[in-house]
């Protein structure tokens, strides 16, 4: 079997961790860059700029951090960019609005579905 031309894989770095948090917060990366608590494991470039992948260590072991900019586009590449980096868990942390009283600021909302029509995923 050849090699595929363009094989993702072969950027895989050794110091970004397999378990990997997407944070929408950029203050909270910010911050944990002030305290010396993200060291930088990798950086990926778009039409944009530069988006680093940090690294950390945290009571649960190594974890990357890296933040997925906006738009269901731009999240998509990084995060396969990120994929090809070598990890392979992940969970998402950001905000979103409700349409339903009962639900307050600062709670923890864990989706179970979702309707995609955001123009990245398929109708």
């Amino acid at each position: 079997v050849l090699p595929a031309v363009i094989e993702p894989r072969r950027r895989s770095a050794p110091d970004v961790p397999r378990d990997c948090v997407i944070c929408f917060f950029q203050d909270v990366i910010d911050d944990l860059c002030l305290r010396g608590l993200l060291k930088p494991v990798a950086l990926l470039r778009t039409e944009i700029g530069e988006h680093p992948v940090y690294g950390m260590e945290s009571e649960f072991g190594s974890l990357a951090v890296f933040h997925p900019g906006v738009g269901a586009p731009l999240a998509t590449l990084l995060l396969e960019q990120v994929i090809a980096l070598g990890c392979t868990r992940f969970v998402a942390c950001g905000a979103a609005g409700s349409l339903l009283a009962n639900y307050r600021p600062g709670g923890v909302v864990v989706p179970t579905s979702a309707i995609r029509d955001e123009g990245t995923s398929y109708h």
